[in-house]
């Protein structure tokens, strides 16, 4: 049943047409990366927003830490950088398992090479930090 969740959802999002063309998968990465990205802002905003950053901080016990007492001027960014690639790798990591899940399914899940997994990985940053720069420069959302 495992194996057979994301066959399913790529059946939806474009079937095996993505994975026979090279690179056609990274516009997936690439919009996932952006939702995560922008998800990861609007989490930011809302934790820094309703508790303040020094609160934070000190609950995560990163107060301890000099450089995380007060907020920083690109802690928005790191924290969207930080998210996107915790998921992502969560994300490439559950591919291959659903390939040695089932090795013979015909959407060749997991059977790309390492170098196919560091563009999937690298197309959903740059997703991410699109979102990230459109969200506080263009829509000033966080500053």
């Amino acid at each position: 049943l495992v194996s057979k969740i994301p066959l399913t959802l790529q059946v939806l999002a474009g079937g095996s047409l993505l994975y026979e063309v090279f690179g056609a998968d990274w516009i997936l990465h690439g919009l996932a990366g952006f939702g995560i990205g922008a998800l990861a802002l609007t989490a930011y905003s809302a934790g820094v927003g309703h508790y303040s950053y020094g609160s934070l901080a000190s609950y995560f016990r990163l107060s301890r830490f000099h450089t995380f007492k007060v907020e920083r001027l690109r802690a928005s960014a790191e924290f969207t950088l930080f998210s996107i690639v915790v998921v992502a790798l969560i994300w490439e990591v559950f591919e291959r398992s659903v390939h040695f899940a089932s090795p013979v399914n015909v959407f060749r899940i997991g059977g790309e090479p390492m170098w196919n997994i560091f563009g999937d990985v690298f197309f959903a940053i740059c997703g991410g930090m699109i979102a990230h720069y459109l969200l506080t420069h263009k829509f000033k959302w966080h500053q």
